[in-house]
């Protein structure tokens, strides 16, 4: 068995986001599916932030084109991202797991613990 840490920035709904209002992230992706072209990724994240900036992140995740499906509870929230290209997750194979939950800073960048 080998594990990996990897820290990377993409053009990321939640990543983005984190820099924007300076919060946060830590989740899980799920099986990332492709579909007549479309990438789709299920998460479940969750916000580390007082309530307001909760409710700022949350409307303005409301907003993006990319969000398909969309469950909020408190700070935790499930969603579906929908894209024609490819993220990192969709390199994502059966054969790795993610060890530990995918922690997003204040400046965008992703931390994943992976192994196979």
């Amino acid at each position: 068995m080998w594990i990996t840490k990897l820290k990377i920035m993409h053009d990321c709904v939640i990543g983005n986001r984190c820099k924007k209002f300076s919060v946060t992230t830590t989740g899980m992706p799920f099986q990332v599916y492709i579909e007549k072209g479309i990438t789709y990724s299920p998460q479940i994240q969750t916000l580390h932030c007082n309530k307001e900036l909760a409710e700022k992140f949350i409307k303005d995740l409301r907003k993006d084109k990319r969000i398909k499906n969309l469950e909020v509870e408190g700070n935790t929230f499930f969603l579906v991202e929908m894209r024609k290209d490819k993220i990192p997750a969709t390199y994502h194979h059966s054969k790795l797991i993610f060890i530990k939950p995918v922690f997003a800073d204040k400046e965008g960048y992703e931390y994943w613990e992976i192994a196979s």
